[in-house]
């Protein structure tokens, strides 16, 4: 059953240390390809909880300028304070890499990016210069699961994953933790012409975990968006071509 964005969100029953907000900047990490030698896989760096984390959930809106999506602007519940631009790469022939990149505010510090692998499903993520494992949670299933860079209070790992809220859901998701409780929501602004949807964020939902929410709902979003407008062209294309068929007999 679809659920709706609601005032609040429920809280996920995670401590407060769960949900970490550390605003410094991150150390480099291994880069890709990934290696599958846990001994020269690097850690990923354990983070704090904010003293003061939001006391309520927040909105994000996600505006892009154009009827191209190549600067699209993250603004805060104001609706004019910008948290995060993602800006992509284009090319004719080939699409250098990063294919998008996402910045803090509008400045130029990079927070992250990801890369459309041609041919497969995976979607290339780092944030903060650490790789993420985004992973399927399983045949037939639209969610997207990883294992956050932030830690629990004991130094446990903790995994989050991005869903379809329901079948007929018009483009909304739902961001679970690991308890299968709903930390974050993305719904769909179906009909607009510059607005793509708004992130609503759990509480305790800040600091890299912030990140990670935002910057890997972004890509899952961008990833459909391409899909379906490579559909239609196809579609596009193949309707042409019967209808020049048909005109010819």
């Amino acid at each position: 059953m679809s659920q709706t964005v609601t005032k609040e969100l429920p809280y996920s029953g995670l401590s407060p240390s769960r949900y970490p907000d550390n605003p410094a900047a991150l150390p480099p990490q291994s880069s890709f390809p990934y290696t599958s030698d846990p001994d020269l896989t690097p850690a990923p760096p354990s983070h704090t909880a904010s003293a003061d984390p939001p006391s309520s959930s927040r909105l994000l809106h996600v505006y892009h300028p154009r009827m191209r999506h190549q600067n699209t602007q993250i603004l805060g519940p104001d609706k004019t304070t910008v948290l995060y631009t993602m800006k992509m790469n284009f090319g004719f022939l080939y699409v250098p890499k990063p294919h998008v990149t996402i910045y803090k505010a509008d400045t130029g510090i990079v927070v992250g990016t990801f890369n459309f692998l041609s041919m497969s499903r995976r979607i290339e993520i780092t944030i903060r210069d650490n790789p993420i494992g985004l992973s399927r949670s399983g045949r037939g299933t639209s969610a997207h699961e990883w294992t956050s860079l932030a830690t629990t209070a004991e130094g446990g790992t903790m995994r989050f994953r991005w869903k379809m809220d329901g079948f007929f859901n018009g483009g909304n998701m739902i961001c679970l933790d690991q308890q299968n409780k709903v930390c974050a929501r993305f719904e769909s602004s179906t009909w607009a012409l510059r607005k793509d949807g708004k992130f609503e964020v759990g509480p305790f939902v800040s600091g890299i975990l912030m990140d990670e929410v935002v910057i890997i709902g972004l890509a899952i979003l961008e990833k459909r968006r391409r899909q379906n407008s490579d559909a239609a062209m196809a579609g596009g294309a193949g309707g042409s071509a019967a209808a020049s068929s048909g005109g010819g007999c």
